[in-house]
């Protein structure tokens, strides 16, 4: 199964495109997968679909934050 469709059926989501309404169950369960099953092409267009940055951002941006917290 691809990322958008784990995604969307883990949160109960009707569509992929509702993802974008739900970034921050997005944001929790993303963090709780396991990424090394899926292409680096494949993490880099969700989070550009979801969240607007390609996946080297959104870990970078990831580490920040943990580092802040």
């Amino acid at each position: 199964m691809d990322l958008f469709e784990y995604m969307k059926q883990q949160l109960g989501c009707n569509f992929v495109s509702d993802l974008h309404y739900h970034q921050q169950e997005v944001l929790c369960l993303f963090q709780k997968t396991d990424c090394s099953q899926y292409s680096t092409r494949e993490l880099d267009d969700f989070c550009q679909y979801v969240f607007k940055m390609d996946y080297k951002d959104f870990q970078k941006h990831e580490r920040l934050s943990n580092y802040y917290d």
